[in-house]
């Protein structure tokens, strides 16, 4: 269900508007200094084998799918601008380098706007039109999406991956007649790898994916260590090869998980419980308790649980938990909560008048969302710079 090749064209045509959008929003923003680090102290100074095994390498991520697509995008364009550095290195300060600003935010653009436009496919496939565009409505209401859509780090690389992953693992899961079982297992086994080779924090979620996969799929051992070993062999390799820093410092982890989980969705999740413990204990009826919203709900806790503890009992840590680094947990929270919304709505569905109150406050609460991230964006000013 996952490959539905009669309905690839509107989603290219969204996913072409949204790379229009990121466009758009590059040349607005002013290139800032972590951006500034990875193009001086990496891009310019590293070759492609000092960025693969790590050799003379200045980034605390040391997994190199990102910085080699960075450093192709370098070389392909011949873009090796390096920004000025004072006596103390580089200052945090922002400036204005068109050219960077289009050459090397277009990987990012692209992961995004790819990311976006399947999230859309994926419910408007498998559900309905409606639900493809609530899903994309919903996404384009966290603030997390617009902060990081075209920045020159490997966060929008990670929320594609992770959109891939989880949509890959929960169809599946689901899917009964097992008719792309065989071209969607190993398409989940590619995107372990590439996850592995992205970003070490991915440890956790290849972890808790292949032990669900394992619970609900048949499949050999030989897969499964595929699937789960192999790539948390290669983020620990990379871990040993040069990392030597603590996650802590003095960020509030409740503050971080906000950043990344809207506490209206947190709402919805909690009605969603509730109306199916009620049809489980009640009514008996199972259908409310299907593996799309037990996966996805299993992934975000543990995954939430496990930063929160992680934080706490490192306070000394060198390198603050900034909620970027949590930014898996957003496609998470997006996709989790478009399920929730079918299935409060599915509940209801005998009653049609219960199910259009239940619409409009979906509506109004994506509207709300909206207007509060519009501000709060708007509020930081990251895209604020008029190009002329």
């Amino acid at each position: 269900m996952f490959f539905n090749i009669k309905k690839f064209v509107l989603p290219l045509i969204i996913f072409i508007f949204l790379l229009k959008i990121g466009f758009l929003l590059s040349e607005r923003k002013l290139v800032w200094t972590d951006e500034m680090w990875v193009q001086n102290k990496t891009i310019n100074m590293c070759s492609y084998k000092d960025i693969f095994f790590k050799l003379n390498f200045p980034e605390l991520n040391n997994s190199p799918t990102f910085f080699i697509i960075q450093k192709l995008f370098s070389d392909i364009f011949s873009y090796h601008y390096s920004f000025p550095e004072d006596n103390h290195g580089l200052t945090y300060v922002t400036v204005h380098e068109p050219r960077f600003q289009f050459i090397m935010r277009s990987p990012s653009n692209i992961y995004m706007s790819l990311a976006l436009a399947i999230i859309f496919y994926f419910f408007s496939a498998r559900f309905t039109l409606i639900a493809g565009f609530y899903a994309l409505a919903t996404a384009l209401s966290v603030p997390m999406v617009w902060m990081y859509w075209v920045e020159a780090k490997p966060y929008s690389l990670w929320f594609l991956l992770t959109v891939l992953q989880v949509l890959i693992s929960c169809d599946l899961i689901m899917d009964k007649h097992k008719k792309n079982e065989r071209a969607e297992k190993w398409l989940l086994l590619i995107t372990h790898l590439l996850l592995a080779f992205t970003v070490i924090n991915s440890l956790i979620q290849i972890t808790i994916v292949t032990f669900l996969i394992s619970l609900y799929k048949k499949f050999s051992y030989r897969f499964m260590l595929l699937l789960g070993g192999l790539p948390i062999a290669i983020i620990f390799i990379y871990i040993f090869l040069s990392f030597n820093h603590t996650i802590g410092g003095p960020v509030n982890p409740l503050s971080s998980l906000l950043d990344v989980l809207m506490p209206e969705h947190v709402v919805f999740y909690v009605i969603y419980l509730i109306l199916a413990g009620w049809a489980l204990i009640v009514q008996k009826n199972k259908i409310f308790l299907n593996g799309y919203v037990l996966t996805l709900f299993l992934l975000f806790l543990t995954s939430a649980v496990f930063f929160s503890y992680y934080l706490y009992y490192k306070p000394m840590g060198n390198i603050p938990l900034h909620s970027r680094y949590l930014i898996y947990m957003v496609p998470m929270d997006i996709i989790m909560t478009v399920f929730v919304s079918q299935g409060i709505i599915k509940f209801f569905w005998n009653s049609k008048p219960v199910v259009l109150c239940i619409c409009v406050v979906l509506g109004w609460s994506l509207a709300l969302q909206s207007l509060l991230t519009y501000e709060y964006i708007f509020s930081q000013g990251l895209y604020l710079h008029v190009p002329g």
